[in-house]
């Protein structure tokens, strides 16, 4: 897999099939979650503003979620100790209608948790991106300067975590999806 082939769109020359985007669709869902990632660290309500602009958000209980996607979400539960759920939406992206969980670590700091249907995603661009074994699951991991994201399969949706410190990290969340 290379750096910048781990999460690209199926078609060709630009085309939509089934629902995937087309080229230009492509080149503008990268420009909006590039100005989210880069927000992100420094700004986090006003990052998650921009994307709920921009993508219809709205704030749902888990029985909402459903209602929308189809779905109750992994996070409905509970959280892993040292995490909370500060905020849940469903988003209306251009690759699926995906539900966003925003978590905030005891230091205060913030993950996001996209809990998606496609399986494979150009949402990071260029970024380097690599494969890495998290707990037992297949991740594919993107440097994202400050932090990483890191995206993997959780039954039949992928599971896509934005801010996350670093691989200890990534495992320790996909082990306790799994066991949730």
């Amino acid at each position: 897999m290379s750096s910048q082939g781990a999460m690209v769109m199926h078609g060709s020359k630009g085309h939509s099939h089934d629902g995937e985007m087309s080229a230009e669709h492509m080149a503008e869902f990268v420009s909006v979650m590039d100005d989210y990632l880069r927000q992100l660290p420094r700004d986090p309500e006003g990052a998650e503003r921009m994307l709920q602009a921009k993508y219809d958000g709205e704030d749902v209980d888990a029985d909402g979620a459903v209602r929308l996607v189809g779905y109750r979400p992994i996070v409905s539960g509970r959280l892993p100790e040292g995490y909370s759920l500060a905020s849940t939406s469903v988003l209306k992206m251009p690759c699926c209608t995906c539900v966003k969980a925003v978590c905030k670590r005891s230091d205060g700091s913030t993950l996001v948790l996209f809990e998606h249907d496609d399986e494979e995603t150009a949402w990071f661009g260029g970024r380097q991106q690599s494969m890495a074994m998290c707990g037992d699951k297949n991740c594919c991991l993107v440097d994202l300067d400050s932090s990483i994201a890191a995206t993997w399969k959780q039954g039949s949706r992928s599971v896509t975590a934005v801010g996350v410190r670093d691989q200890d990290e990534v495992a320790k969340l996909v082990t306790w999806l799994d066991k949730s």
